[in-house]
C-alpha cells in the first residue's frame, strides 16, 4: 500500500493540504498526523509513499524525520525558508507560499520516481560466481532425487525455502548440501 502523510503542527493546515491533494485527481491514502512519532508508525506499516511536513512537527525537526524514514519513502518539506537545500533525491523542499501544481507535481513525480526505483530493482540480475551456481544445481539435484520432482518444481522448492526463511538461494542450497554429506 502506497500513501502519503501529512505532518503539521497544526491538524487545519495539514486538512488543507490533504484536500487539495484529494481534490486534484490523486487516489491514493492520505493520512495526518502532528507528531514524529505518528509519521514513523505510518510509515512503518505503508509498503511505500510521501511525507509532507514542514520544519519542524512535534518531536523532531524535518532532517531527524527524513534519516529515521523508511528508504522507500520520498519527503516533501514546505517552509516559508529560501536558504534551505537538500542533498538527497528523496528530499524535496517547497518554499511557502507555493503553488498548487508545484505541490502536486512533487508529489506526482516522487511517487512515479519510487516506482521506477522498484522497477530498475527488479530487472537487475543476481550474478552468481560458477561455484554458487553449482551448489545450487547440485542442492537442485538432490531435491529431485528425494522428491521425485523436475527442475523447475526443485528450483521453485528452494526458492520458497529461502524466501521461508530469509536466506539467499545460495544460502539454501548450502544448508541442504550439508544435511545432504551428513555435516551438520
Amino acid at each position: 500500500m502506497e500513501c502519503i502523510v501529512v505532518a503539521f503542527p497544526k491538524r487545519e493546515t495539514a486538512e488543507k493540504i490533504a484536500e487539495i491533494i484529494r481534490k486534484n485527481g490523486l487516489d491514493i491514502e492520505i493520512m495526518i498526523h502532528h507528531s514524529a512519532s505518528g509519521v514513523l508508525s505510518e510509515t512503518q506499516l505503508a509498503d511505500a509513499g510521501v511525507v509532507i511536513c514542514t520544519e519542524r512537527i512535534q518531536g523532531m525537526s524535518y532532517t531527524e524525520l527524513f534519516d529515521y524514514l523508511p528508504r522507500n519513502f520520498h519527503m516533501i518539506m514546505i517552509s516559508k525558508r529560501t536558504d534551505l537545500e537538500s542533498g538527497d533525491d528523496r528530499l524535496k523542499l517547497l518554499t511557502s507560499p507555493f503553488q498548487i501544481q508545484l505541490l502536486l507535481k512533487l508529489v506526482t513525480d516522487s511517487l512515479a520516481e519510487r516506482k521506477k526505483t522498484e522497477r530498475k530493482k527488479k530487472q537487475i540480475k543476481i550474478q552468481r560466481t560458477p561455484q554458487e551456481q553449482k551448489m545450487i544445481d547440485q542442492a537442485k539435484e538432490i531435491l529431485m532425487k528425494l522428491h521425485g520432482i523436475d527442475e523447475p518444481e526443485a528450483h521453485a522448492m528452494l526458492q520458497k525455502q529461502s524466501m521461508d526463511y530469509h536466506r539467499s538461494m545460495v544460502e539454501s542450497a548450502q544448508m541442504i548440501l550439508l544435511l545432504q554429506s551428513g555435516e551438520w
